[in-house]
């Protein structure tokens, strides 16, 4: 597999938490490493956006993944775009908007 998107309500409302909570977990058990992280918008609706590598055991190659957080009500929703290796990133950027546009 080159390319996985994940879409997760995580019952929380606050994206910072989550994006801590997360990255945290992430540099602890797959050596995450932040690309770039700051403030976007989805679909008009404000988000947490992070680009960044890990290294999964299960996956010969270093992965680039880009997730959302969003706060919608009492939850925050993660969607997440996984890359199975750097180099196909690029590849799938198209289609991650695609989806991007879709979320409400």
């Amino acid at each position: 597999m080159e390319y996985d998107f994940v879409i997760q309500k995580v019952p929380d409302n606050n994206a910072n938490e989550v994006k801590d909570t997360t990255m945290k977990v992430n540099k602890l058990n797959f050596d995450a490493k932040i690309i770039n992280e700051g403030t976007t918008t989805v679909n008009g609706m404000p988000a947490y956006h992070i680009v960044y590598t890990m290294k999964d055991p299960n996956v010969s190659e270093e992965m680039k993944n880009s997730l959302y957080l969003i706060e919608k009500g009492n939850n925050v929703y993660a969607l997440e775009f996984k890359a199975y290796s750097v180099v196909n990133f690029d590849k799938y950027a198209k289609i991650s908007e695609d989806i991007l546009t879709t979320y409400k």
